[in-house]
């Protein structure tokens, strides 16, 4: 890696290792600033055409992918060092980069290099475990599978394929050298790349953390590194009589409904709700639960609790442990997780059909007899606090924090709830008596600034209308990109966005772009608005918009998993769950004069603005 490429106040090179310090920014004297270290190992890797390519995609997922693989596990699970893992093995046209990236705070950094340094000192030395090889090539293989649920997938997996290596049928020969993979051609593979003549240590660090990690300190990591790995490549391994090769994994044949399959809707005897659709035509079992809930029904006194809570859930439940449960969902090439958000809580599967059986028992475990081990719940709560204190050094999220705080302001979001409200009821909203408009200094180069009203409910007769409105101004064909950015170079980027809840929800326009451009920013941007309020928009602006808005509903409806999500969460929230399938149809009714009127009912109320930048842009 150049350092050239790093942004940074001050650098130095020590061998193969880099280590930058960033200028601190104001945001960070509030109590709960301080921004991770951001660390890669990075090893150059073959192109894409090279035979390697697939031992070393086998290697990235042993080590950095999912909840079971061995840094993960070590660095996020058993020992809460790190606020995330992952490794990757990235191959283009030409030479390309076997990396593994952690960010963590500067008084782990110990801690983390010990278990990175065993964890690739393992590879190079000890045979993969046939069971964890056959795990990885399992979900190696049944990527290919989801990759085919969308047209768009499909697509990019043959112009990917034609472009660097010029057969758009190579999956095949790459799926046939993956199956043929032995525990001797990982650590063969292993010990080719991850050497010191092909090693970089790359450390971003901002400047005020600099002193709790000296540069001697990584001086020394980078010679350990190179030591360990000559070592390690020396030492002798003998290899066990391969036994019986895992059963290979055959894709099942793809089929065309000529049929709509109908939703089921079945009511348990213990009045759960269980609503079923069958899609025969790909091969991928996909599950939510989902329940009322989420920020809207926090108190004060546990404010947090319900991103704790879709962080520990899938942490153990009565017959499983937490390494077991990511054990056996990804030896059916699945994911189990939990979610959390404003309205809602929940639980989400998805895994190959033919597994749908194993991996329901668990999700159905997890989902009724969960234990939320103390010690997962610390872990959680210790990496949702490191979270919070690195928010803060990125502008973007403090505006839009800043944003939601005023939009919602005398909201449940913001007070205690009485006790004893049944999840149905609707918690009143007063108006907003003033525009409002919100600074805070940050030294980062970049202004970020959002101009924002309330929205309206998940049945607000004018939802789909919304829709149409935002793709008007959305785009790279919609009025923000072309006025504010094509025409008078405004913007960095700029969208408008929407969000609907149960009480309310919110509309406006995000833009970033430099400090100095800011003010004109903002005036083009309520003038814009204000254009959709006093004019209808043109019959080919609508026209475009609908088009736009049937044609990606159709993209996503391909995934199993969005019809899931949009069942579910139609059902939660009082809407007909079959509307998401009529959504064509609820377009077409909408006119011109429909989007004016709506226009001027949002955007003729008061205004939330908040502006993040170096510079108050009014």
């Amino acid at each position: 890696m150049n350092s050239d490429n790093l942004c940074c106040a001050h650098k130095c090179v020590i061998g193969n290792a880099y280590i930058s310090g960033m200028r601190p920014t104001p945001l960070d004297s509030n109590p709960l600033a301080g921004a991770d270290a951001t660390m890669n190992f990075a090893f150059r890797a073959p192109k894409a055409a090279h035979p390697d390519v697939p031992a070393l995609d086998i290697l990235s997922l042993i080590l950095g992918h999912g909840d079971s693989s061995r840094l993960v596990r070590r660095l996020r699970l058993e020992n809460p060092l790190v606020t995330s893992v992952s490794a990757g093995n990235f191959n283009p046209f030409d030479e390309g980069l076997f990396s593994i990236t952690t960010h963590f705070r500067p008084e782990n950094f110990q801690g983390i290099k010990k278990i990175l340094f065993e964890e690739i000192e393992s590879v190079l030395t000890v045979p993969l475990d046939p069971e964890e090889l056959g795990r990885a090539k399992l979900n190696l293989e049944a990527d290919e599978i989801f990759s085919l649920e969308t047209v768009d997938g499909l697509a990019r997996k043959v112009g990917v394929f034609q472009t660097l290596l010029k057969d758009p049928n190579f999956i095949q020969k790459y799926l046939k050298r993956v199956h043929t993979l032995t525990p001797k051609d990982i650590l063969d593979v292993a010990r080719k790349y991850l050497r010191s003549d092909r090693a970089n240590v790359t450390l971003m660090i901002n400047e005020k953390e600099a002193s709790r990690l000296p540069e001697a300190e990584l001086k020394t990591a980078a010679k350990e590194l190179a030591s360990m790995l000559s070592g390690a490549t020396k030492i002798k391994v003998s290899f066990k009589k391969a036994g019986a090769r895992p059963p290979r994994f055959v894709a099942p044949a793809l089929t065309v409904s000529k049929h709509v399959n109908p939703i089921v809707k079945h009511v348990l005897p213990n009045g759960a709700l269980v609503i079923l659709k069958r899609n025969p035509e790909i091969p991928i079992f996909h599950l939510k639960a989902g329940f009322r809930g989420g920020v809207r029904l926090e108190e004060k006194s546990n404010l947090g609790v319900t991103t704790l809570l879709s962080n520990t859930w899938t942490g153990g439940s009565a017959n499983f442990s937490e390494n077991r449960i990511a054990g056996i969902i990804e030896g059916c090439a699945g994911t189990i997780s939990s979610f959390g958000g404003r309205n809602s809580i929940g639980l989400t599967l998805e895994s190959l059909s033919a597994h749908r059986k194993e991996a329901g028992e668990v999700f159905c475990d997890v989902m009724a007899q969960p234990l939320f081990p103390q010690e997962i719940v610390e872990r959680e709560a210790q990496v949702q606090w490191e979270y919070l204190r690195t928010k803060v050094d990125h502008p973007a999220s403090v505006a839009a924090q800043i944003f939601m705080e005023n939009i919602f302001r005398g909201h449940p979001y913001e007070r205690d709830l009485n006790s004893g409200l049944k999840h149905e009821e609707r918690f009143p909203l007063d108006p907003l008596q003033k525009d409002l408009r919100l600074f805070t200094k940050s030294e980062k180069e970049q202004s970020h600034i959002i101009i924002g009203y309330r929205g309206i409910t998940f049945q607000d007769p004018d939802r789909y209308t919304l829709e149409v409105l935002e793709a008007i101004l959305a785009g790279q064909g919609g009025r923000l990109f072309r006025e504010l950015r094509e025409k008078a170079s405004l913007a960095y980027s700029v969208s408008p966005f929407n969000m609907k809840g149960i009480d309310t929800g919110y509309f406006g326009v995000y833009i970033g772009c430099s400090p100095e451009k800011g003010p004109k920013a903002i005036e083009m941007i309520k003038e814009e608005l204000q254009k959709m309020v006093d004019y209808e928009p043109t019959e080919e602006e609508v026209l475009r918009a609908k088009r736009y808005l049937v044609g990606r509903n159709h993209i996503d409806l391909q995934r199993n998993g969005t019809q899931a999500s949009s069942i579910l969460f139609d059902e939660i929230y009082d809407i007909d769950c079959r509307e998401t399938f009529k959504f064509a149809d609820h377009l077409k009714e909408i006119t011109a004069e429909d989007i004016k009127r709506l226009a001027g009912r949002l955007v003729g109320t008061h205004s939330v603005t908040v502006a993040v930048g170096p510079t108050q842009p009014w």
